[in-house]
């Protein structure tokens, strides 16, 4: 009778070192399984640890490579795409300060010698300098738009509010059929440099696609203060010094199929702009029920921007 129990008890010592041996292998591939969830949700800087298993270790410093490679890749790429836009902004400055200094004299000087001869020439004379004060008078139109398209003066000025506000009058005025809304907290007024001309563009751009677009009878901004990022976007009320900025852009119009996000050059250019900065964006649409574009932007980037 001792042989039976004797092998018995061989048998689950030997099966329960076989599980302690099978476990202690496969336990580091809980750890690679974590990090390579971390690092699909964008946490780029998820390491390995050394494993005791020689196998696995070759793992850990081959998983730890790629992610330090892509952590630089990405941040190089959000360094460059701050300059581009940084470039771009300075562009838009320098074009907006000829058209106004150049172009807008020349314009006004003619307008002025046209009402001129207007004033002082017979019939047939006064019917062609009027067609030339109408005609200088649109380009001047033009070129004021031109302007506050470029280079919000509202933005350098009064600041951020003002300048948002200016934008979406415009709006209105372009697309009466259309309500629009601006909710604008307390206490964001002050922001500037890189991170008021982002809340600026993402709403300009916003604007423009839903004119061009969405056909649609009502818009919704907010820009709100968050004292801490979340997933679902905008929608909270926080105290004005959270450390994040939440824009919300919300229509009922005509909307889209998610697979089609990336082939607008509108929607391209916010992820980017919200990208290089740190933020995130978040757009929400369905075919019939309208967009939903929410956008959260560290305070952070505040600092040191361009005047």
């Amino acid at each position: 009778m001792r042989a039976p129990k004797f092998w018995l008890l061989f048998f689950v010592l030997v099966n329960g070192l076989v599980w302690w041996a099978v476990s202690r292998a496969l336990q580091p591939i809980e750890h690679i399984l974590q990090a390579l969830s971390e690092l699909r949700s964008g946490n780029l800087s998820a390491r390995l640890p050394r494993f005791g298993v020689p196998e696995m270790s070759r793992i850990s410093v081959g998983f730890n490579h790629m992610a330090e490679t892509l952590e630089h890749s990405v941040t190089e790429n959000q360094r460059l795409t701050r300059q581009l836009l940084q470039a771009a902004e300075t562009e838009r400055r320098n074009l907006a300060h000829d058209l106004h200094d150049e172009i807008g004299q020349y314009v006004s000087a003619i307008h002025a010698e046209a009402a001129a001869i207007r004033n002082r020439g017979g019939e047939s004379v006064r019917e062609s300098a009027e067609a030339i004060v109408q005609g200088t008078g649109r380009i001047k139109e033009i070129v004021r738009g031109m302007l506050r398209r470029l280079r919000p003066a509202y933005l350098e000025g009064l600041g951020l509010e003002a300048a948002l506000r200016e934008q979406v009058a415009g709006f209105r005025q372009r697309n009466p059929q259309i309500v629009c809304v601006l909710d604008f907290a307390s206490g964001l007024n002050n922001l500037e440099g890189e991170l008021g001309i982002a809340v600026y563009r993402v709403v300009q751009e916003s604007l423009t696609n839903i004119a061009v677009h969405a056909n649609a009878r009502s818009v919704v901004i907010e820009v709100i203060p968050s004292p801490a990022q979340t997933t679902a976007g905008v929608g909270s009320t926080a105290p004005a010094g959270g450390q994040f900025v939440c824009v919300t852009v919300a229509d009922d119009g005509a909307g889209f199929f998610q697979m089609s996000t990336n082939r607008g050059l509108g929607l391209t250019g916010i992820r980017e702009r919200v990208k290089a900065l740190g933020g995130s964006c978040v757009i929400d649409t369905q075919p019939g029920r309208g967009t939903r574009i929410a956008v959260q932007l560290p305070r952070t980037v505040a600092c040191g921007g361009q005047k």
